[in-house]
């Protein structure tokens, strides 16, 4: 596995809502998610069948998923598809699904949304990388001049 490809998929892993973009094809349309999980890059999602976006993945399994906090950030693009997985359901559930789906993980209108990522771009500034990031824009300030960019902190992966 690359160095970049392991970035993004640690920086993926760190979230735990994602603006999902589905409709790539016609007319996108994007929606904030909850994370129900992370497994080998791929991103997990609680929703309902009858749902614009199971449609829309239905349709046209291209997707987009953005990532975005004060510190990490990440593009990532690929295919959706609607998992009809009790025991899979099951696992990835959590209470906030209840508020959406008041029969839990039995209900007939609850199906799991499998984001698999084909390639994406992170920018990394958590931890050392951000201590790191700070000190060299106080250099580029203090000298008058373009800030230094920190290795490791950006890049764009196949997965």
């Amino acid at each position: 596995m690359t160095t970049q490809k392991k970035n993004l998929i640690d920086v993926m892993e760190s979230f735990d809502v994602a603006m999902l973009v589905t409709g790539l094809a016609d007319e996108p349309n994007g929606r904030p998610m909850r994370v129900a999980g992370h497994e080998h890059g791929d991103l997990w999602f609680i929703t309902a069948k009858d749902s614009p976006k199971a449609t829309e993945v239905t349709e046209d399994a291209q997707a987009m998923v953005t990532l975005q906090s004060n510190t990490a950030y990440a593009l990532v693009r690929g295919k959706a598809s609607l998992v009809d997985d009790t025991e899979k359901l099951r696992e990835m559930w959590s209470t906030g699904a209840d508020l959406y789906f008041p029969d839990g993980p039995d209900s007939d209108t609850a199906v799991l949304l499998r984001f698999s990522p084909t390639e994406g771009q992170y920018w990394d500034m958590r931890g050392t990388k951000g201590m790191k990031m700070a000190k060299n824009a106080a250099e580029a300030w203090w000298k008058g001049e373009s800030i230094a960019h920190v290795d490791g902190s950006s890049g764009v992966a196949q997965l």
